[in-house]
């Protein structure tokens, strides 16, 4: 269980990917912000890519809207971002959630080869690409290198 939630905190986004996650959803690829949030956050965790957000898109996601284990994976970034337990008592400790999402976003966008666009996103099928996402979770190949970002 989470230690502190503050219920009425909206967890940011970043203007600068609006777009690319609303393509995601009307693709069908992710039901929810929720869902890109929490996986680019463990992806931007595990390639060490925090980027805190300059400018927030219009419209935060409510913490209502995140799952119990949604809110332990942001204590668990939070307190090793941090290193301090106390951060954990504070609405601070959003703000490192939402730094690796942001961080992970655009490794997330790599790994779908990603192009975005209705014509795209009309052909994707949701089932092969998350399969397809999953094994590569699960094999590890998901930790990119920088020149992987430079092709």
């Amino acid at each position: 269980m989470a230690i502190s939630v503050d219920m009425r905190y909206r967890i940011k986004r970043s203007k600068e990917y609006e777009k690319g996650m609303d393509e995601l959803r009307k693709a069908k690829i992710f039901s929810s912000y929720r869902d890109i949030l929490v996986l680019s956050a463990a992806i931007g965790y595990a390639n060490n890519r925090f980027e805190p957000i300059d400018t927030p898109a219009s419209d935060g996601v409510l913490m209502q809207f995140f799952e119990n284990e949604d809110r332990n994976l942001m204590d668990l970034l939070a307190f090793l971002h941090t290193k301090n337990q106390k951060v954990l008592y504070e609405t601070e400790k959003y703000q490192y959630f939402e730094g690796y999402a942001n961080g992970g976003f655009p490794i997330l966008l790599k790994l779908l080869d990603w192009v975005g666009g209705e014509e795209y996103a009309l052909s994707v099928d949701r089932k092969e690409v998350l399969i397809s996402l999953y094994m590569q979770l699960l094999t590890g190949n998901y930790v990119l290198n920088e020149e992987d970002f430079l092709k």
